[in-house]
């Protein structure tokens, strides 16, 4: 299972998240370059467990048609460096496990959510993702991801996460890869 022991750096960044005051993330390692076509190139937070990326919202607010709810993906890198090694010992890579385990880690969460926070389809190299519709809504959010969920909700996420993928990498065989041609090879 994923080792969540907090580090300094995580209540950092639970601290900048409270204030709403997101930093530039790289993109996380294990990442080939067709995921990461996957991961918005917005800031976020980083933490022991992974990422958590924020962005402004996409849908207007009811009450006056502005967009100033904001959008939040968490990230599993802590997922993937923990089944990695099973995955390669089955001749898998991340790549093909992420594309093809067709995975809504959202159902992992469980967890009660505000009135003002929605479920949010999640990107393919996430496990889930929240939305608001309004700044007001953004700043509630901010506090109770920061305070309840990625302390208290978060571990039992990616722990259900991680077994699924598990799950996928002992129950299906990984897609048969098509060798590329190499440039200046003739057809």
């Amino acid at each position: 299972m994923v080792s969540l022991h907090p580090l300094p750096a995580d209540a950092a960044a639970l601290h900048a998240l409270r204030r709403g005051h997101p930093l530039a993330l790289p993109c996380p390692g294990e990442l080939t370059r067709s995921l990461r076509a996957h991961l918005p190139p917005h800031p976020g937070y980083a933490f022991s467990w992974g990422q958590l990326i924020e962005w402004p919202g996409d849908l207007p607010d009811p009450d006056c048609e502005d967009y100033t709810g904001v959008r939040w993906s968490i990230i599993p890198v802590s997922v993937w460096q923990a089944v990695l090694p099973r995955l390669r010992a089955r001749g898998g890579h991340l790549y093909q496990l992420l594309e093809h385990a067709w995975l809504d880690g959202a159902y992992c969460v469980e967890a009660p959510l505000p009135d003002y926070v929605y479920l949010d389809t999640p990107l393919r190299v996430a496990v889930a993702g929240f939305i608001t519709l309004s700044a007001a809504d953004a700043c509630r959010a901010r506090g109770w991801l920061a305070d309840s969920f990625l302390v208290d909700d978060l571990p039992e996420v990616l722990a259900c996460y991680q077994e699924n993928l598990l799950w996928w990498i002992d129950n299906s065989r990984p897609p048969r890869m098509e060798p590329q041609a190499r440039e200046g090879d003739r057809a």
